[in-house]
């Protein structure tokens, strides 16, 4: 893909297009599927924004027995 191309339709050997065309890592191309594109445009449509995602993890500084945090011998 040239530079210049990305963000333009990516088509299908039959003619039909089925995303857009996206630098990914390293400089791969990656296509978004219409299909996602049509669900985040009618998301930004109403809401204005799109919620950032969570896989509801987080990290959380603990305390240990003995007193301090982290691994036992850490002096954090």
């Amino acid at each position: 893909m040239l530079c210049g191309a990305e963000g333009g339709l990516a088509f299908e050997p039959a003619g039909r297009a089925i995303g857009m065309m996206v630098f990914g890592p390293r400089r791969r191309v990656l296509v978004i599927p219409s299909a996602t594109i049509a669900r985040v445009g009618a998301s930004l449509e109403s809401h204005g924004r799109i919620p950032r995602g969570s896989l509801g993890l987080g990290l959380w500084l603990v305390a240990v027995e003995g007193g301090g945090f982290g691994r036992h011998g850490d002096d954090w």
